[in-house]
């Protein structure tokens, strides 16, 4: 009965010590679990974790980006303004520059300029006393007894041409070169190359007489830098070559034939008036210059006045 028992009890305390390494084992392998799920809970964690900084590092870069475009397109944009504002600050420096090199250019030392004064106020003076010369020609111009412009028939009168141009009068030829003995030909062909350009004008003899029958053809070049100024009666009085020729003037032999062009009637006054102060007949025609002059001499009883 003892033995039995024993056994019986051995029996018993296997199954209670099997029991109790199955509840030890159990919950270490529970507690392992947990473990494991806790640790893969952590992971899943971490990853999504990871995944939202992941994101919100590239929206920080993103951003970031669009900052440094935006800051580089606007300091693009302030280079090129300051580029510009750059060009235009050296134009007007440049500008300022050569203003004040005109300026240097244009100031005249104190003693110099005193000098320029003088000669200014000389200069001055001696166009008074021009004018008031001009205004005293003028009054006994005033007082000359001109003749009726009434047109009359002159027997054996020689026609001198001239031409009133552009203010100035040209004389076509120099009849104080002339003699009695000089040939017609010679007097209407030898120009006077003062005023009329030799080699530009051209005439053409058809027949040519002494004391009879006469037909000359000319076609004549007034020189551009020609001609005496009469627009001035004073100055033009002044002219030893004007003078010349009227004092050659027979008023019982010669006629003056004035041919005025429409830019020549501002000096018709002076050239008219010192013609007939010397007592000489003159005839008055309107032409026109293309750019020559045009004439033939006709032997014939001239009209004057």
């Amino acid at each position: 009965m003892d033995l039995l028992l024993d056994t019986i009890c051995n029996m018993f305390g296997i199954f209670i010590f099997v029991a109790i390494l199955l509840a030890v084992v159990s919950k270490q392998r529970v507690a392992m679990v947990v473990r494991e799920l806790e640790s893969r809970e952590q992971q899943s964690a971490s990853s999504d974790a990871v995944e939202t900084l992941r994101g919100e590092i590239e929206s920080l870069r993103r951003d970031k980006q669009g900052r440094d475009d935006s800051r580089a397109l606007t300091l693009s944009k302030r280079v090129d303004e300051a580029a510009d504002q750059r060009r235009r600050v050296r134009a007007i420096l440049d500008e300022r520059r050569l203003q004040l090199a005109r300026y240097r250019d244009q100031t005249i030392p104190g003693d110099e300029r005193l000098r320029t004064l003088k000669a200014s106020l000389s200069l001055y003076q001696q166009e008074v006393v021009r004018l008031q010369e001009s205004i005293r020609e003028t009054a006994k111009l005033g007082e000359v007894t001109v003749r009726t412009p009434r047109s009359r028939k002159l027997e054996n009168r020689i026609p001198v041409q001239v031409v009133i141009d552009r203010d100035r009068v040209y004389i076509l030829n120099p009849w104080w070169e002339n003699t009695k003995d000089t040939h017609p030909c010679d007097i209407w062909t030898h120009w006077h190359e003062k005023d009329v350009d030799a080699a530009g004008s051209a005439y053409v003899i058809h027949k040519c007489v002494r004391g009879g029958a006469v037909h000359i053809e000319r076609h004549v070049l007034l020189r551009a830098d020609g001609g005496l100024k009469a627009d001035d009666p004073v100055a033009l009085r002044s002219e030893q070559v004007w003078k010349d020729f009227l004092d050659w003037l027979d008023p019982d032999r010669y006629l003056v034939s004035i041919k005025v062009t429409p830019t020549g009637h501002g000096a018709f006054g002076s050239v008219r008036n010192a013609v007939v102060s010397r007592g000489v007949s003159y005839q008055v025609y309107s032409i026109q210059l293309d750019p020559l002059y045009h004439d033939e001499i006709v032997e014939g009883t001239p009209t004057g006045q």
